[in-house]
């Protein structure tokens, strides 16, 4: 068979082996319950849910130097911390206590992983314990690097460098995936360009200029339920909107006695302007958090967060951007990259982050970014029989659903690996 040379977004890591890991649990508590945590800590409620990011972040922050005394270099993502193998091996739970309203919490969940043991273990939670270590450290490394994740993906996004398209009012944020896995040959990480579309104008404002009837609920709802919406504020978090609060202004008190408002809430907190529009309605996200009761029972919460349309971006092109083929064209220049721009662009971004990884010198592990080259091999197109006929195949596709309609189909086979096993009754089917 004929060989051919191919390119893939999959490359190879190599990692110090030498180096162990401890993984340690982050629980935030009140600080007036600091004695009841030496006496029965599962007993209490956590006063910071672990997907509260923005306050997790601002917690750890204030305990930054205390933790590099106990711990050296560290790492964390969620509510996992990561450390090279505790220097002071005879604690197993640590409290920090900078945060005037929250006390840090931290207890050793594994100690001493070996990354190095990770492509010849046989154990599934021992492999996927030591992928999320690599993708902790690695996404700690793209923040350093000005990447900011959205949400729970793997996509990264240089939000400093916004590609503005002001004729059709959207900024494009370019960015990357990137997903740290174990595969048959080994461990191997994926990087892939990716775009973030979010269009320029507030939602009051977008609402208004598409003439929205905004003394009419039912047409508003109708407008943003299900949007996905950027915060223009703080941690720029991409929100669902789930609901309408028609019944909350930006003028009432607001649930913390330390704000007047809401309006007093924003400006103070995340440095906004003064707020445009007085009379505008709230949006609502449901955030819903899985939690562990003192029983040991798993519950799931849900959190209502309330938003201002003012203060929100949506995200993503509206059903009348997608007919426009001028949009469509304009925006696909920057977010549709070919194979000949795509692949250096990627590789310039492993190199970087190879010097980001570098630098630390308790735990590094490097790309290689030459080992996405493989070798494949060409087919030939197989020859279908349908009835009396025979259709040669195009290179790339088959139509199957023609050659079942012509003939019946007896003798078959589905070639599928271990990771697509769980779907093949879906196809089959």
């Amino acid at each position: 068979l004929p060989k051919i040379n191919l390119v893939s977004n999959h490359y190879t890591i190599n990692f110090n082996a030498g180096v162990k890991f401890d993984e340690w649990q982050m629980r935030f508590f009140a600080r007036k319950d600091e004695k009841q945590i030496l006496v029965n800590i599962d007993a209490l409620e956590q006063s910071v849910a672990a997907d509260s990011r923005l306050l997790v972040e601002e917690v750890v922050q204030v305990n930054t130097r205390e933790l590099n005394q106990v711990f050296g270099k560290h790492f964390y993502s969620g509510a996992s911390l990561f450390t090279a193998s505790a220097r002071d091996k005879t604690k197993e739970r640590k409290i920090f206590s900078n945060h005037k309203e929250h006390l840090l919490v931290i207890d050793v969940k594994h100690k001493e992983m070996d990354p190095g043991a990770l492509n010849n273990s046989e154990c599934d939670g021992a492999r996927s314990m030591f992928v999320r270590l690599l993708n902790a450290f690695l996404k700690s490394n793209l923040a350093k690097m000005g990447y900011k994740a959205f949400g729970r993906t793997v996509k990264f996004y240089d939000l400093n460098k916004p590609y503005n398209i002001p004729q059709h009012g959207v900024d494009i944020y370019k960015g990357f995936i990137t997903s740290i896995d174990a595969y048959e040959r080994g461990i191997a990480l994926l990087i892939d360009s990716s775009a973030k579309i979010v269009r320029s104008r507030n939602l009051m404002q977008e609402m208004i200029e598409n003439n929205v009837d905004m003394n009419d609920d039912e047409c508003i709802r109708d407008y943003c339920v299900g949007m996905l919406v950027m915060s223009t504020y703080s941690n720029d978090r991409i929100y669902r909107i789930d609901d309408i609060d028609f019944n909350t202004r930006v003028s009432d008190a607001f649930p913390n006695p330390a704000y007047k408002n809401y309006e007093e809430y924003y400006t103070k907190k995340y440095k906004t302007n003064k707020l445009h529009y007085k009379n505008q309605f709230m949006l609502i996200n449901k955030n819903k958090r899985k939690e562990v009761t003192a029983e040991g029972k798993v519950v799931f919460k849900t959190e209502t967060i309330r938003l201002l349309p003012e203060l929100m971006r949506p995200t993503g092109l509206t059903d009348d951007m997608r007919k426009d083929y001028k949009v469509m064209n304009d925006i696909g220049k920057h977010t549709i990259l070919k194979p000949a721009d795509r692949f250096p662009a990627v590789e310039r971004f492993a190199e970087k982050a190879n010097k980001e990884t570098s630098s630390n010198k308790d735990f590094n592990f490097t790309i290689d970014t030459k080992s996405n080259k493989v070798v494949g091999y060409l087919l030939k197109p197989p020859v279908i029989k349908t009835g009396l006929k025979s259709v040669l195949t195009k290179a790339d596709r088959v139509n199957v659903d023609k050659a079942i309609k012509s003939k019946n189909i007896d003798n078959w086979a589905l070639v599928y690996d271990s990771r697509t096993e769980k779907d093949v009754n879906t196809i089959v089917k």
